[in-house]
C-alpha cells in the first residue's frame, strides 16, 4: 500500500509541474474547434514558458544549443549571432555557431567562426 501512494504522488507532483511549465499557445483557442472532437484528433501547439530577456546571452546561447542538438540549425544560427552582436566577447558562442555551420555542412563559415573562438581564445587567456 505506502509503495501505491508513493507512486501516485510521484505522479500527481509530475502532473502539476508540466502543468505548470507548458502553457498552451493563445493562438489555437482562438481557432475554431475540429468537428473530430477526440483527444486523440486535437492538435494543440505548446510552448515553453521561459523569461526570455532580449539582452541575456547566456540564454540565447543555450536556447541555440538546445535548437542545434534538434537538428533547428537555422533558429540555432539566430541565436548565436543575436548573442554575438549584444556581446561580442561571449566567446562560446562563436564555438557553437561554428559547430551548427558544421553541421549544416557549411565548412567554409564554420572554419571562420573556429578561427574567432580561438584568436578571441588566446586574447582571454593572454589577460
Amino acid at each position: 500500500m505506502g509503495r501505491k501512494i508513493k507512486n501516485l504522488l510521484f505522479f500527481c507532483l509530475l502532473f502539476f509541474i508540466h502543468s505548470c511549465v507548458i502553457v498552451i499557445n493563445p493562438e489555437t483557442q482562438k481557432k475554431e474547434p475540429q468537428k473530430d472532437t477526440t483527444l486523440e484528433t486535437q492538435t494543440f501547439k505548446r510552448t515553453v514558458a521561459v523569461p526570455v530577456l532580449p539582452d541575456d546571452v547566456k540564454i540565447l546561447n543555450r536556447i541555440g544549443e538546445s535548437a542545434n542538438e534538434r537538428g533547428n540549425y537555422n533558429k540555432a544560427v539566430k541565436c548565436y549571432k543575436k548573442a554575438i552582436e549584444i556581446n561580442p566577447n561571449f566567446i562560446i558562442s562563436y564555438h557553437n555557431l561554428g559547430v551548427t555551420y558544421f553541421n549544416q555542412g557549411k565548412y567554409k563559415e564554420s572554419k571562420k567562426q573556429f578561427k574567432k573562438y580561438e584568436l578571441l581564445q588566446e586574447i582571454k587567456n593572454k589577460k
